[in-house]
C-alpha cells in the first residue's frame, strides 16, 4: 500500500510538472532526474503558444531572465552560430577573474572585446565609461581602431549617423583619410563630413600630426579655409603667410556687411596707433586714425556727389567751396615737388593764339582805362571773385601766361618805336 502511494504521488507531480511546458508530448520529451531538462519543441514560459525555442511573457514590471554567477567568473550569454562564417558572441557581466575587471560589462567576439562599459571597479576608470576596440576607456565614449571601414576611396570610418535609407540620405560621418595609397593613417587628416547619398558635402578637418597640424573647413574634398597651428589662417589658401590671407584664382574679395544704415568697419591696430576704413551711416567712406583718442580723425574720405560724380577728400571734415562737383579736395595745405595740369579736351586752351596775325591785341591805354575803373587787369578775376569762388590754378596760369604773351609784344613793339626814334636823331 506504501509503495503505491509513493507512485501515486510521483505520477501525479510528473503530471504537473509537465503541465507546466507548453508544446508537443513527443515521446523524445524527457525530463531527466540529474537536473538536466531538454526538450525537442518550443518551450513557453508564461505563454501556452511559444513562437521561438524559448518564449517568456510576462505581466509583472521588471521580470525577465536572470543569470547570477555565484564564482569569481563572469555571468554570461552566449550566442553561438556554427555555420560556416558564424561566430560566438557574448554578454557579459565581468568577475574580479576576468582579466578586464570585475563589474564591468563587455560584448565578445570569441575573446575580443568589442563594446565594454565600465562598472567602476578600477578607479582610473569611472563607472559609465563605455570603450570601443578597448577596455580602459578614457572618456565617456572611447574609440579604438585603425583601418576600420577601408575602402577605394581611402577612407577609414570611425562613426556614421544617417537619417532614413533612400534617395536623398543625410550623414554624418567621421572618418581618417589618407591622400596617397599607401600611406599609413596616423598623423594624416581626421574628417567630420556630411554627405547626402554618396555625394560628400561640408567637413571640418584636423590634418597633421604633433607639429604642422592644421584645422580645414571644406566642401566636397576641397579646402576652403586653413586655420595653421601658428594662428595664420587662410581662405582659399592652405598654406597662408599672414594672420589672414585670402586667396582666389579669380576674384579675392573681403566684405564687411551690416544689413541696417549703421556704420561698418575693418580696424588695423598696434600699440601706438589704431587704423580703420569703413562706411558711415551716410554712405561715406573713410580711412581713420585713432591716436591717444576715442574719436578716430578721419585721414581719407570717399563718396559719390549726386548719383554718379565720385569725390575725395584728404582732411577730418568735407571742405567747404561753392564748387560741390569737386573730384578730389583737401582741407589743408598740399604740397608737391611736381603737378602736371593736363589738357581739358577743348582746343586752344593754351593762349597761343595771341601770336596769330589777325589777333586783336588792346592797346596800353585802354588797358590801363580798364584797370582803373576795375581795379585788375582785363580777364584776371577780381580779389572779391577768388573771395568767393577760389583760384582756377589752371585757368589763371593760362590768363597770367596771354598777359606775358600780349606784354612781349607791347614791349616788342615799343622796342621798335624806340629805335626808331634813335635812329632819326642820329
Amino acid at each position: 500500500m506504501k509503495k503505491q502511494i509513493i507512485l501515486g504521488s510521483f505520477l501525479a507531480l510528473t503530471g504537473i510538472a509537465n503541465a507546466q511546458w507548453a508544446g508537443s508530448t513527443s515521446s523524445t520529451d524527457n525530463l531527466v532526474p540529474s537536473g538536466n531538462v531538454y526538450r525537442a519543441g518550443r518551450v513557453g514560459i508564461g505563454t501556452t503558444s511559444p513562437a521561438n525555442k524559448l518564449d517568456i511573457v510576462v505581466n509583472t514590471a521588471d521580470e525577465g531572465i536572470k543569470v547570477t554567477q555565484i564564482t569569481n567568473g563572469s555571468a554570461g550569454l552566449v550566442l553561438n552560430n556554427t555555420t560556416t562564417g558564424g561566430r560566438s558572441w557574448s554578454l557579459n557581466s565581468l568577475g574580479v577573474n576576468n582579466n578586464h575587471g570585475a563589474g564591468n560589462f563587455s560584448i565578445y567576439d570569441g575573446s575580443l572585446s568589442r563594446l565594454f562599459i565600465s562598472g567602476g571597479y578600477v578607479p582610473s576608470i569611472p563607472a559609465g565609461y563605455i570603450g570601443i576596440g578597448t577596455t580602459s576607456p578614457a572618456a565617456r565614449l572611447d574609440v579604438v581602431g585603425a583601418q576600420m571601414g577601408l575602402n577605394a576611396n581611402d577612407k577609414s570610418s570611425y562613426f556614421q549617423l544617417s537619417s532614413l535609407s533612400g534617395s536623398n540620405t543625410d550623414y554624418l560621418k567621421i572618418y581618417d583619410k589618407r591622400h596617397t595609397a599607401g600611406n599609413t593613417w596616423q598623423g594624416t587628416e581626421l574628417r567630420i563630413q556630411k554627405s547626402v547619398d554618396a555625394a560628400d558635402k561640408h567637413y571640418i578637418s584636423f590634418k597633421g600630426g604633433a607639429t604642422n597640424s592644421a584645422l580645414n573647413f571644406g566642401f566636397g574634398n576641397t579646402d576652403l579655409m586653413s586655420v595653421l597651428d601658428n594662428g595664420f589662417v587662410g581662405i582659399g589658401n592652405t598654406n597662408p603667410t599672414a594672420r589672414l590671407e585670402v586667396t582666389s584664382p579669380a576674384l579675392s574679395e573681403l566684405r564687411v556687411t551690416t544689413p541696417s544704415a549703421n556704420a561698418s568697419k575693418v580696424w588695423v591696430c598696434n600699440s601706438l596707433s589704431s587704423y580703420n576704413f569703413g562706411i558711415d551711416n551716410a554712405a561715406v567712406g573713410h580711412i581713420a586714425c585713432n591716436i591717444n583718442s576715442p574719436t578716430p580723425v578721419n585721414i581719407m574720405n570717399f563718396g559719390l556727389q549726386g548719383s554718379a560724380q565720385p569725390q575725395v577728400w584728404i582732411g577730418n571734415t568735407k571742405p567747404q567751396s561753392p564748387h560741390t562737383d569737386f573730384s578730389f579736395a583737401v582741407a589743408g595745405k598740399m604740397v608737391a615737388q611736381s603737378l602736371y595740369i593736363t589738357a581739358p579736351g577743348s582746343p586752344n586752351w593754351l593762349p597761343d593764339y595771341v601770336f596769330a596775325n589777325d589777333y586783336k591785341l588792346q592797346n596800353l591805354y585802354e588797358v590801363e582805362k580798364y584797370y582803373k575803373e576795375n581795379k585788375h587787369l582785363p580777364e584776371v578775376p577780381s580779389a572779391k571773385e577768388v573771395d568767393e569762388n577760389g583760384l582756377d590754378i589752371a585757368e589763371m596760369n593760362i590768363i597770367l601766361l596771354k598777359k606775358v604773351e600780349e606784354l612781349t609784344i607791347h614791349m616788342v613793339e615799343q622796342q621798335r618805336q624806340i629805335d626808331a626814334l634813335k635812329n632819326k636823331t642820329k
